[in-house]
């Protein structure tokens, strides 16, 4: 029951998380008169930068903390928390209304944000080191699993809520608050299977060899391999938009099928990674069964290379439609590989230091988002970037030209006829690919690297049925 409950806890955490985040950038970006905040972009900046952050770093640290106090106490003081920072949202849209003054909004809207940063960052290490304390180390691939699904499909949820809820966005965090609460009142169920504190509970794990040294450096290793995978989440829809065919993307997918999600509708692209990231959450409990029969060592290593062998159709082939197809394989090997992550970190972990080691998930993660600050695709692999350089090498001043001049003046001089004629002469002569053919390189390397991490430190990679 235990185990039910808590994949129910992170479905309700996860779902009025992206309600609330919504809601969050449309009240900044919205003028008073529409219900919003109607901050500046340096203060919009500033939140989004300290929510993000404390999201990020705060699990790293935390999950000794929740193993100290318990999971469940934990996560009730981390909805708590959650649920103070909703309702300041709230008051803060009335007392923006109400003509205020912007610095007292802005000021509510950090605290607002510092609360559901704390409370997000707190209730993962507690949520998932208490799965980890629930399932037989045989079973952990399949809990996570399902959590993974449940916590996709809250996503999936949350966009239909801000659908429905775009020109009142304050609904979001009404949605977020409710949910809240109902996820507070099952937390509030004991369960007295599980350990209330830092007082060691006697299981199979707890003997197991364990290293935080050992733990720290394998965790590094795999931040290699999350730098591509960063930059693919963060960069894969623009890239698409740039530079594949209108005409191939548009075969793919009958945008009315989305048509009830104006954010997915927008993009053709947006639509089919919706669907596949769909089909790949279906395929991913039957995948997990199939490796569970193989050393930890193997399925780990199968996602990173269905991950990093998925990005191969995106360095060659801009016509063919096979270049979309190739996100479902992706999608399975992320997914993969992040199931066989979180069950190397918990079956390695004594059963009070669940949380400890579930919160050191996010280290490698938090360290390769460092890279998304830097705008890196913008600068060097961006078709209003290329278009620019291949006007600037021809010796034509740029600077009081907005990017559809640009690239109307480069098909021009070119005597291209339309702009899918100038994206294949970009394509053919700038290279934009090459972000590809740098990001499968350090997935390579990534993989070379963990696979020989593992094998030196073989007590990490123990048999499923051990």
């Amino acid at each position: 029951m235990n185990k039910v409950l808590t994949q129910i806890q992170i479905f309700l955490e996860r779902t009025a998380y992206y309600c609330a985040y919504t809601a969050i950038v449309l009240l900044m970006v919205y003028p008073v008169e529409r219900g919003g905040f109607s901050l500046e972009p340096t203060q919009r900046n500033a939140l989004i930068m300290i929510l993000s952050s404390i999201i990020s770093f705060l699990p790293i640290f935390a999950g000794r903390l929740c193993d100290f106090f318990g999971c469940r106490k934990s996560q009730l003081f981390a909805l708590g928390m959650n649920l103070v920072g909703f309702h300041l949202l709230i008051l803060n849209a009335y007392i923006a209304s109400s003509a205020h003054s912007t610095s007292t909004v802005f000021i509510l809207s950090m605290i607002s944000a510092i609360l559901i940063g704390l409370g997000t960052g707190l209730f993962y290490p507690a949520a998932y080191g208490k799965l980890a304390q629930s399932f037989h180390p045989k079973y952990l691939g399949i809990g996570f699993a399902i959590a993974i699904i449940l916590a996709n499909i809250g996503g999936f949820l949350s966009a239909i809520i801000k659908s429905i809820s775009i020109d009142d966005c304050i609904t979001g965090i009404y949605i977020a608050a409710v949910l809240t609460l109902i996820n507070i009142l099952l937390t509030a169920i004991p369960d007295k299977s599980l350990p209330t504190s830092n007082q060691p509970a006697h299981t199979e794990c707890t003997a197991r060899p364990f290293s935080y040294r050992t733990i720290i450096l394998f965790l590094l290793a795999i931040t290699l391999f999350f730098i591509p995978v960063s930059f693919q989440t963060d960069l894969m829809d623009k890239y698409f938009i740039d530079w594949m065919p209108k005409t191939d993307i548009s075969e793919l997918i009958d945008t009315s099928i989305v048509s009830v999600l104006p954010d997915f509708s927008s993009s053709a692209f947006l639509g089919m990674n919706l669907i596949l990231n769909a089909i790949a959450l279906v395929l991913i409990i039957p995948l997990t069964l199939i490796l569970s029969r193989f050393k930890r060592r193997t399925g780990l290593l199968t996602g990173m290379v269905l991950f990093i062998a998925s990005l191969i159709p995106l360095c060659f082939i801009r016509t063919n439609i096979f270049s979309v197809y190739a996100i479902l394989p992706l999608q399975c090997g992320l997914y993969l590989f992040t199931i066989k992550l979180l069950e190397y970190l918990a079956v390695n972990a004594p059963a009070n230091r669940k949380a400890t080691l579930m919160g050191l998930y996010k280290l490698p993660i938090a360290l390769s988002g460092l890279l998304s600050y830097v705008p890196i695709y913008n600068l060097f692999f961006a078709k209003r970037t290329l278009t620019e350089n291949a006007l600037m090498h021809m010796d034509i001043d740029t600077s009081a030209l907005s990017t559809e001049q640009q690239q109307h003046s480069l098909s021009e001089i070119l005597d291209l006829s339309d702009s899918e004629q100038l994206t294949q002469f970009l394509w053919e002569h700038h290279h934009p690919w090459h972000l590809w053919v740098i990001l499968g390189v350090i997935g390579a390397f990534s993989i070379i690297l963990v696979s020989s991490y593992l094998k030196r430190h073989s007590e990490l990679d123990a048999h499923p049925t051990n």
